[in-house]
């Protein structure tokens, strides 16, 4: 929110140093992201959106650019754009798009952009405090499932739940793509299964076992000297080994 101020070109301008509000003006600004990498049916809250997979993102952004930026009527004598109204929960706004600004941010192997942020300004010569009257929605509480190697997808399918919510389940856990487990967490996990049989300090054939365990890990890990992508894989091997060298 900003004021125009203008001095007062009264009599009393010149002593008093009167001045008055010559316009109030209200800015919104508002940074928006859309991806078409994933295809969107439509719903019942935005029935007009709708989309393939991997389709070209401009063909959305553009409609907002085609609606509110581009000026209206005869291209020799154009109006102003549309007036738009922007409303999130309790928030609302009414004004004109002053800037919009569109950074393309993910293509796919064919040059097809898929990803875009808009950076929007509106802009309003009037002052604008207004909240909407909203009620709180019942949410979704978060699912927990056992870890397992098998994904997320199919261990929620394993304890009776949708698969559906995989996407949820990993944004909890910050897991960027729980279709593909890295080298860390596949090591990790083989070496948590077989050393929890040997965390009993007070045993002597714990302590037997667990040195023995450790030494094809060393002589393997140090004499080999591979790549970093052989090193993942000759640990977790090496891991996934050590209860069958303990019983052998």
């Amino acid at each position: 929110l900003s004021n125009s101020i203008r001095a007062d070109g009264g009599a009393k301008a010149a002593s008093s140093g009167v001045q008055y509000v010559d316009r109030s003006v209200s800015t919104l600004s508002v940074v928006l992201l859309f991806d078409t990498s994933v295809a969107r049916q439509p719903t019942k809250q935005m029935s007009n959106v709708q989309h393939s997979a991997n389709s070209d993102v401009r063909l959305l952004t553009k409609a907002i650019a085609s609606e509110f930026m581009q000026p209206q009527g005869d291209p020799e004598t154009p109006t102003a754009p549309k007036v738009c109204r922007f409303q999130w929960g309790a928030f609302v706004f009414v004004g004109m798009l002053s800037r919009f600004d569109e950074n393309l941010e993910f293509f796919s192997p064919e040059g097809i952009p898929l990803r875009a942020t808009l950076s929007l300004s509106f802009k309003e010569n009037r002052y604008q405090f207004e909240t909407l009257d909203v009620t709180a929605s019942a949410r979704k509480k978060p699912s927990f499932v056992k870890a397992s190697n098998k994904g997320i997808a199919q261990s929620l399918a394993d304890e009776g739940k949708d698969p559906k919510e995989w996407r949820e389940i990993a944004l909890l856990n910050g897991i960027e793509n729980p279709r593909l487990l890295s080298a860390t967490q596949l090591a990790q996990d083989g070496l948590q299964k077989a050393i929890t049989p040997l965390l009993n300090p007070e045993s002597l054939a714990g302590v037997m076992q667990a040195k023995k365990a450790l030494d094809p890990i060393i002589n393997n890990l140090v004499s080999s000297a591979p790549s970093t992508d052989s090193a993942a894989k000759l640990a977790i091997d090496s891991a996934q080994t050590i209860p069958n060298y303990i019983q052998g």
